[in-house]
């Protein structure tokens, strides 16, 4: 929340601080623009400081400066650019580009909850320019020729932004490893969002920068199948389903031969890090192969037209709250006057313009705690290569998971690609209706997105979702997997609901004071508030919002609206 009796806009160093954009356990985080004589020069940028009661703590400090010194390093189209690092009286701050845009979180959910998904190509584009973004990264060298020895240790879809222009940024390193951090992290200590962990991270053991070409692999399945593997897992389920293996490839109708994407997938996702790619290029260049085959990559402005079509208005909010920003100015003597605000739609300006706002969720994972808290790891990790178990685990969970994500079925999203002439066409069309595998109540909410068309293109249906299995599996709210078999102990979680039909969903909406703030169900963040719509599977979810002591257990009844706030 914002600090007491602060306003805006008001001035902050060389910049003025135009609105806050979030807020989260360490750090706040505001939209800002440099301040230049005569106002010529207007540059918008992300103010990210320390919170108060943070700014005492050593280690936040040593944290903070270990981002700027590290992300000042770093030099590459595709990652957010550090414009400066100062301090305000006691308070540190850091400057950062501002990328105007949506962040990739924000462009799953909106599909989703229109029963569609990113499109290949589109999924293809995102991953590879991460991947040549880490590529960077992880062979930096600093100005006396050493390696820097950078991991990220938190790629997610938060921290993947996607501007307007149609540039792809990857942001936020401030939990990232490197040679020469100030604030080590101890070996019991993990830094990173539990569900886009490499299972070495998770446990505590050494990382390199393959930890973060898994979080990859994460990212592209989410991007495929719509939903992350793990989601509505508690961070002792996360770890069972990890140490079981990699999840089965989503089901991706629209690609006839799938062998190349498999490859790369399951490859990004193994278990141990000797079996990933040895390199984030390595693993572009098989991505781009695979592009190779369905058309290429889409160009940036190619994705830009993709981008307006999924949100036709997302470049108008944003050049009308710039322009008014842009007439904000400050006197001589340190009066501010700024003109009134446009009216705009209730529609977020965007997603989320620093990715993971505040510092990302820590797990403390001693070996103790981990077997007392879960099961003893030797004996699982033990039952789980052994032979009968393997064999149980493999058939089972790819039967299982071979339907990927079973939603309502959808059309490829089209994006504007390159064709032989004639000259492909800019008119919009509508997508096709959506077949109806099963009974299910409308959604009122989804509306057809208008798509620039690249010619006629058949729409493949979905299959329809295999029945449910037997009500004894961990709770998945998408894709059910068969449990892991622990032959030795029984790991010490609460008892599993029942699994629900991906059809049987409720919608949820959660308002915050301020806006802007990140929304958590069961722990995964979900998007930002105010949140509109949110397709959640019926039963009972624990719904908070970031920075907020609201957490509470909700429950989502089908077709229904429930709606949380947190003041």
């Amino acid at each position: 929340m914002s600090r007491v009796g602060e306003t805006y806009p008001r001035p902050y160093a060389d910049y003025v601080l135009l609105e806050r954009l979030g807020s989260g356990g360490m750090s706040e985080v505001d939209l800002a623009r440099k301040v230049v004589d005569h106002q010529s020069f207007v540059r918008f940028a992300v103010i990210k400081r320390i919170k108060a009661d943070r700014s005492a703590d050593e280690s936040f400090v040593r944290m903070f400066r270990d981002e700027a010194r590290i992300t000042s390093e770093l030099h590459h189209e595709k990652i957010g650019t550090v414009y400066d690092f100062g301090k305000v009286g006691d308070e540190y701050y850091l400057a950062l580009e501002y990328v105007a845009g949506i962040d990739v979180r924000h462009l799953i959910n909106v599909l989703r909850e229109r029963g569609q998904r990113v499109p290949v190509r589109v999924a293809l584009k995102i991953v590879a320019d991460v991947l040549d973004a880490l590529e960077y990264a992880h062979t930096k060298r600093d100005t006396f020729g050493k390696r820097m020895g950078i991991v990220h240790r938190d790629v997610n879809p938060r921290n993947i932004m996607i501007s307007i222009r149609g540039d792809i940024k990857l942001i936020d390193f401030g939990v990232a490893k490197a040679t020469d951090r100030l604030e080590r992290t101890s070996t019991d200590h993990v830094k990173g969002k539990v569900s886009y962990m490499a299972p070495e991270q998770i446990t505590g053991q050494a990382v390199d920068h393959r930890a973060d070409l898994y979080a990859v692999g994460l990212t592209l399945h989410e991007l495929l199948s719509g939903t992350s593997p793990f989601f509505g897992l508690n961070q002792v389920q996360v770890l069972h389903r990890m140490l079981a293996g990699r999840p089965a490839m989503p089901n991706v109708p629209e690609v006839s031969e799938v062998a190349g994407l498999q490859r790369v997938h399951d490859r990004a996702l193994a278990s141990s890090p000797a079996d990933r790619y040895a390199s984030a290029a390595e693993m572009a260049s098989d991505l781009r192969a695979v592009a190779d085959t369905l058309g290429g990559l889409p160009t940036g402005d190619q994705l830009a037209a993709f981008l307006s079509a999924v949100d036709p208005e997302l470049t108008h909010r944003l050049q009308a709250k710039m322009e008014s920003y842009a007439r904000v100015e400050i006197t001589e003597t340190g009066e501010i006057t700024a003109p009134p605000a446009p009216e705009l739609d209730a529609a977020p300006l965007v997603s989320d313009p620093h990715g993971t706002l505040a510092e990302p969720e820590s797990l403390t994972v001693t070996r103790i705690g981990v077997l007392g808290g879960s099961v003893v790891l030797a004996s699982l990790v033990s039952a789980v290569v052994a032979a009968a178990a393997v064999t149980v685990l493999l058939v089972g969970g790819y039967l299982l998971f071979a339907g990927g994500h079973q939603g309502p079925p959808d059309e490829e999203l089209t994006v504007p690609l390159p064709t032989p002439p004639p000259p492909m066409s800019t008119a919009p069309v509508v997508p096709a209706a959506h077949p109806d595998p099963a009974p299910a109540a409308p959604e009122p909410h989804a509306e057809p997105v208008p798509q620039p068309a690249i010619g006629p293109r058949p729409v493949r249906p979905v299959p329809p979702p295999a029945p449910p299995p037997p009500p004894d599996p961990e709770p998945e709210p998408v894709a059910p997997v068969a449990p892991v078999p622990e032959p030795v102990a029984q790991p010490v979680v609460s008892a599993p609901e029942p699994v629900v039909a991906p059809s049987e969903t409720g919608l949820l909406n959660v308002n915050s004071d301020p806006k802007g703030l990140a929304v958590l169900v069961d722990g995964e963040e979900v998007g930002i508030t105010p949140l509109r719509g949110y397709r959640v599977p019926v039963g009972r979810h624990t719904v908070g919002v970031a920075g907020k002591s609201c957490d509470r257990s909700v429950t989502i009844q089908k077709n229904a609206n429930t709606n949380v706030t947190c003041q």
